[in-house]
């Protein structure tokens, strides 16, 4: 959007047939934030929709996590390290945190290293065992090459005592990975 199109925004989603109040809102306010230094309106808390809150929460870890000509991505877990400094100041402290939760220890997309040193970039979080996902193994930590990629559901009780445990979250770009290239199942 340029400038012009961020004051014409509103007008126009109101133009739109069958829009909901909500809808509208959210589309609206996703960049406002509860201590009024968004845009386009510079709202403060309470004048921001919940759909708002929500939206900007969503829309701001996106921007965080993806590539931009401006700047570079951050890995999943920094992205949610910095949100966490954020709340209560640009977001809701409590819709933060379930946003956390949400996304769980290794957010999708994380790569995130095995006991057995292999690195794998997590596709789905269980919620009833969260530091436990399925993951796509891509890479031999201890070898330095590729592997065949393949699937490892961690909190499956197989798995356990292989080795199959998560040690940590590493870079993807110290090791030259792309995890948007792996979370197709």
């Amino acid at each position: 959007f340029t400038e012009l199109n961020r004051n014409d925004t509103e007008e126009l989603l109101k133009g739109m047939k069958d829009i909901s109040n909500l809808t509208l809102a959210s589309a609206v306010q996703h960049h406002e934030r509860l201590d009024g230094t968004g845009y386009p309106k510079g709202l403060t808390a309470s004048d921001i929709s919940l759909g708002g809150q929500i939206i900007a929460i969503t829309d701001f870890y996106d921007a965080l996590t993806s590539d931009r000509i401006y700047k570079k991505r951050l890995e999943p877990s920094q992205a949610l390290r910095y949100m966490y400094g954020l709340a209560g100041k640009e977001f809701s402290e409590d819709l933060i945190q379930y946003f956390i939760r949400f996304m769980g220890v290794y957010p999708i997309g994380s790569l995130v290293k095995l006991r057995s040193g292999l690195l794998c970039v997590v596709l789905e979080t269980d919620y009833k065992s969260f530091n436990r996902p399925l993951v796509r193994k891509v890479y031999d930590s201890n070898k330095k090459v590729p592997v065949v990629p393949g699937i490892i559901n961690l909190g499956a009780a197989y798995s356990s005592g292989y080795g199959n445990d998560i040690i940590g979250i590493e870079s993807s770009d110290k090791w030259d990975i792309n995890p948007t290239e792996f979370l197709q199942l």
